[in-house]
């Protein structure tokens, strides 16, 4: 770094030097990294609780972040904030109408509960039973066999095989009543055609009388052209009444344990059975979908009159078909891992979205006031960005913190020559030097204070004044009342001081003081310090006056050179004063304020006379 001290080079103390780096390297870093911020962002963004605020990214905010990284591809660092914004926003609407479609689910589950005595522990099932419940054929007539979920395979085994006798009864009867009379189909017929297959395929069919007989009989029932009644036709007339015999038989004896399965539902040939199946499936879907057995109450009121119909209208009456929707979007919703939304009861439920809803605010209203704070002449800010320049805040404000904390150790140190930003860290290093070449009096440097920058023909008003007065005093405390008001002439570029400007000088001592200075003995001083340190010019600033400098700073002066030098004459202690203050010879008058302050720290029996000189007291 830049005028960085290394002590090999400089004779200046350890412990300054690295104060003097310490200092340098916060200020200058804090400068650079206050600049950088401020280009991207309005000051403002420097009064953000930046803890707080990179807490709720980091642990308040990170299931939301990871729950959402699908939306953005797993692009989550290169994503610009104000996309993420309209992303969560658009996320926010989807939570506020599902919570809505919560209220909705939760008032289905206390109906079925009072009116069917129907439980749903889980929020994936209760969205189950209405899907099914929806899907239900609001004309069908249930068995309560369909309500045993163990009767499954025997009932569609029952479905398929009514199915196949129907229809191979419907088909033979229609196939044999489109060539035969109604007189075919009495049942004797199918020994008879049986018989006269077996005689007619002997070798002697033409000398046996049955033969002649029972083939005259079935030419007479025969109503197409007698010329088609062929060898073949004879066959198709076996096997079809065979068939519809078997089928007739089968649909006759079986009837009450169809029935007992199908129910009412089952009307022999006029049975659809595509539809049967169709409501039972829907019915044993519904029923499957509880972990246990349903309550025998609802199964009775599904089995009553219009039991279905009337389930199923007071579905319809709690919730809309577009509702239903909405219903099976909510699984879509981008929930954190830890929660499986289907997985959770109503009230598991409710606080979850209760939670959600206001986290996805907070974080609304975090990225919508981090964006007012961006430049608009600047391009769109990620969110990777966004992370770094948290960490720079943060560290701005540890390093004003830092500051602020060593502030009365860098005034001590540096003798108000550190102007933060503005300083002039060779004046600074300068300063250390001279100071360490004091002899080890522990002398400080003498620096008048800096004139505040103000606009070309500025008007000399009372605040002006002030400001110029509260510099002087920062700089240059302890101060003599008579030099304060000449240093502020000086500073406010006046030739003299005006009756105006004298009032206005004694209005701030007298009500503007800054708090924590006094104006005792006609010295402006801290209020709360009891030691001094006398400070000196540089030796190419000239001298400074004795009779300029305050009382207590001339104890200080002598009290340290006795301190260094631990026993020493009036005339030594008088000459190196003079030394130090750069006066080129004493004179009485200076002899004589130096006699004056050792009679006086003798007086407060801080120092003693010894035979060799003066002496502290112990």
């Amino acid at each position: 770094m830049t005028n960085e001290i290394k002590l090999p080079n400089y004779n200046i103390t350890e412990q300054d030097a690295h104060f003097y780096n310490d200092v340098k390297y916060v200020t200058v870093s804090l400068g650079r990294e206050r600049n950088q911020v401020l280009t991207k962002f309005q000051s403002d963004i420097l009064s953000l609780d930046v803890v707080n605020i990179r807490y709720r990214f980091q642990k308040e905010y990170q299931e939301i972040l990871y729950s959402i990284k699908n939306e953005l591809h797993n692009q989550m660092s290169s994503t610009n904030v104000n996309d993420l914004l309209q992303l969560v926003k658009q996320i926010y609407s989807e939570i506020e109408d599902g919570y809505q479609q919560l209220v909705k689910l939760d008032n289905i589950s206390h109906h079925m509960k009072e009116h069917y005595h129907l439980t749903f522990y889980t929020i994936g099932n209760l969205i189950k039973f209405i899907n099914l419940s929806m899907q239900i054929d609001i004309n069908s007539k249930p068995t309560a066999a369909w309500f045993v979920e163990a009767n499954y395979d025997a009932i569609i085994e029952m479905i398929d095989l009514a199915q196949t006798k129907v229809e191979d009864y419907i088909k033979s009867k229609k196939r044999l009543g489109k060539v035969w009379k109604e007189e075919i189909f009495i049942k004797e017929n199918l020994s008879l055609i049986e018989r006269f297959q077996t005689v007619k395929m002997g070798g002697f069919r033409f000398l046996h009388s049955f033969y002649w007989k029972q083939k005259k009989q079935f030419r007479s029932l025969f109503i197409e052209d007698i010329e088609l009644l062929n060898e073949q036709e004879y066959e198709v007339l076996y096997n079809n009444l065979l068939i519809y015999h078997e089928c007739k038989e089968w649909l006759e004896n079986e009837n009450s344990k169809v029935q007992s399965l199908l129910g009412e539902n089952y009307i022999k040939e006029d049975t659809s059975f595509p539809s049967l199946r169709r409501e039972y499936d829907s019915i044993y879907r519904f029923i499957q979908m509880f972990s246990i057995e349903l309550p025998m109450s609802f199964i009775k009121e599904l089995l009553h009159d219009n039991g279905v119909r009337k389930f199923y209208d007071l579905i319809r009456s709690l919730i809309k078909q577009e509702n239903i929707k909405s219903l099976n979007k909510l699984e879509n919703i981008p929930f954190p891992k830890s929660y499986q939304l289907m997985e959770l009861s109503a009230t598991e439920a409710f606080e979850l979205f209760t939670k959600l809803k206001d986290n996805y605010q907070l974080l609304i209203n975090d990225l919508e006031f981090i964006l007012s704070l961006v430049y608009k002449k600047v391009d769109g800010l990620t969110m990777d960005e966004l992370r770094k320049y948290f960490q720079q805040i943060e560290r701005i404000k540890q390093k004003e913190e830092w500051l602020l904390t060593n502030q009365e150790k860098i005034e001590d140190t540096f003798g108000g020559h550190y102007r933060k930003n503005l300083t002039d860290w060779e004046e600074v290093r300068q300063y250390l030097a001279s100071v360490k070449e004091t002899k080890g009096y522990g002398f400080s440097l003498y620096y008048e204070a800096v004139k505040p920058q103000v606009e070309k023909g500025h008007e000399l008003t009372n605040e002006h004044i002030w400001e110029v007065c509260e510099t002087i005093l920062l700089a240059e405390h302890p101060i003599k009342e008579e030099i304060f008001q000449k240093r502020v002439v000086k500073l406010l570029d006046q030739k003299r001081i005006t009756p105006k400007l004298k009032e206005s000088i004694n209005s701030y001592l007298e009500n503007y003081l800054k708090d924590g200075f006094v104006l005792k003995d006609g010295v402006l001083q801290k209020e709360d310090i009891t030691e001094y340190n006398l400070r000196i010019y540089l030796p190419e600033d000239g001298k400074r006056e004795i009779e300029s400098i305050p009382e207590c700073e001339l104890c200080a002066g002598v009290l340290s050179i006795i301190r260094v030098k631990r026993e020493i004459t009036l005339d030594s202690i008088s000459k190196i004063m003079a030394e130090q203050l750069g006066y080129p010879r004493r004179t009485k008058m200076f002899n004589s304020a130096v006699g004056e302050i050792v009679k006086k720290l003798k007086q407060e029996s801080k120092i003693v006379r010894h035979s060799g000189g003066w002496r502290l007291c112990k």
